[in-house]
């Protein structure tokens, strides 16, 4: 943040967008994986999570993964366990 300080002062604008991008990677990114048809019909219930930076991947997979960029870290066929995990993992950091 010290390097882009200047920048900053110049173009104010930019401050949203730093920020929300030093929070995602201070805070880490959780990507859920699954079949697209998976994903479509649970979209509404993955919002519901607390956690902010919750993304989805289309994999060829009957189940529910979560993983950040490092590793996946719950797999399962209920989306609310992957929510519940996610809330429990990662909002008390």
């Amino acid at each position: 943040m010290d390097k882009l300080k200047e920048e900053l002062i110049r173009e104010q604008s930019n401050a949203p967008a730093l920020a929300q991008a030093y929070l995602m990677q201070k805070l880490g990114i959780v990507v859920v994986k699954s079949s697209k048809d998976n994903l479509l019909k649970n979209a509404k219930i993955l919002q519901t999570t607390d956690y902010p930076y919750v993304l989805s991947e289309v994999k060829p997979d009957k189940d529910f993964l979560a993983c950040t960029l490092r590793r996946c870290f719950v797999k399962d066929k209920n989306i609310e366990n992957i929510i519940q995990t996610i809330n429990k993992d990662f909002i008390r950091r």
